[in-house]
């Protein structure tokens, strides 16, 4: 069997692509979840957001230039400078009239920039460790193969109810039984914070002490 091995600017782009589908979801989920779309016929939504998580990764995480985003994703050059010059305090008001039922105010459907305002708030929210982890587990259930790896699927599984900060001998009991790419949670867990503060913290040191990037 040959095994296929990934440059380093491969797997920075596959980084990417797994941080802007956590991008995306988050959206959803400051939204109310997919349900809340379908139940307001607001579906026409997912392209703009989709489009807006990836160019707010490509600039902030592969530090690309608007040009280099448009070529990279195949937008438009005035499509990438809307979603970046998006305000997110814009967005909120248009998500607080949504999640209570109301109907949109004339032209406020989610175009561009306004989608770029949801992403921006999606991202800063993934990086301060403020994801939702029982919809995370849900819909990264149905979504594993584009993560490459299934560790993360179990572990957001078995912390379900799990109240942090937690300790590291807890976690180690509760994550015993995960096969994390050949090795077991004990074998790595001294590499660990004794303490750990939010699932994304959990996440992001399994993964570096695995020499990977989630």
């Amino acid at each position: 069997m040959i095994e296929v091995i990934s440059t380093p600017k491969e797997e920075s782009f596959k980084n990417a692509e797994r941080k802007a589908l956590r991008v995306f979801l988050k959206a959803l989920d400051i939204l109310g979840g997919p349900r809340k779309l379908f139940e307001y016929r607001n579906l026409t939504w997912l392209p703009s957001l989709m489009e807006a998580a990836y160019v707010i990764v490509w600039q902030r995480d592969l530090q690309k230039s608007t040009s280099e985003i448009a070529q990279d994703l195949g937008l438009s050059t005035n499509t990438v400078r809307a979603i970046l010059s998006a305000k997110e305090e814009e967005i909120q008001k248009m998500i607080d009239r949504f999640l209570k039922g109301e109907e949109p105010e004339e032209g406020e459907e989610v175009r561009s920039h306004r989608a770029g305002g949801l992403a921006k708030l999606a991202y800063q929210a993934i990086e301060e460790g403020k994801e939702n982890i029982d919809f995370l587990a849900d819909v990264f259930s149905n979504y594993s193969h584009l993560l490459c790896h299934t560790w993360p699927v179990e572990v957001l599984e078995k912390i379900k109810g799990v109240d942090f900060p937690v300790d590291r001998e807890y976690l180690t009991e509760k994550l015993k039984e995960i096969d994390f790419q050949g090795k077991q949670i004990k074998d790595f867990k001294t590499k660990l914070s004794a303490e750990i503060k939010s699932p994304s913290q959990l996440l992001k040191e399994i993964a570096e002490s695995l020499q990977l990037k989630i």
